[in-house]
């Protein structure tokens, strides 16, 4: 159960002690204490601007506010993927993907074979020795999951559409 003084649907107060609100009541000019009515937690919404409204009556959030809040979801899915390659755990964010593709193209244009070693940080922290052949694998994975992420602001799936 839920208290508050609603004008046009929309909440101007709100809250689950009756009493608090009597006692907002004489600082806000032009309300009285019949305005609180009660309300069912059934009975009312928050809309995506966080404020409070009878049910039904929070507006519609805009395409482009859903578009930017699945591409804030993305960004933060992308920088925490991980890929495993031979029990080696691998960070796979944008950055540790162009740190991969620097070094394999370094060894590449070296002529190294893809058995040569280099250390390596793994996401957690320790130094390990890793192949040319595993650091591109890791970019693959990394890459692929990076893939699956980057369309989902704008797949048509009930969210942001």
């Amino acid at each position: 159960m839920k208290y508050g003084i609603v004008e046009n649907h929309k909440f101007i107060l709100i809250d689950e002690n009756r009493q608090r609100l009597e006692n907002t009541i004489p600082f806000m000019p032009g309300l009285k204490e019949t305005d609180i009515v009660s309300y069912e937690d059934s009975e009312i919404e928050q809309g995506h601007d966080g404020v409070w409204y009878e049910k039904g009556f929070a507006p519609v959030v805009p395409d482009d506010v859903k578009l930017e809040k699945a591409k804030a979801e993305r960004a933060k899915a992308v920088a925490a993927i991980t890929v495993e390659v031979d029990g080696m755990v691998f960070d796979g964010d944008e950055t540790a993907q162009a740190r991969m593709a620097r070094a394999i193209t370094m060894f590449q244009a070296s002529s190294l074979p893809d058995d040569y070693t280099t250390a390596w940080v793994l996401e957690d922290n320790t130094v390990a020795q890793v192949t040319v052949s595993q650091l591109a694998q890791a970019l693959l994975l990394a890459g692929q999951k990076q893939t699956e992420l980057w369309t989902k602001p704008y797949e048509k799936d009930g969210t942001n559409g």
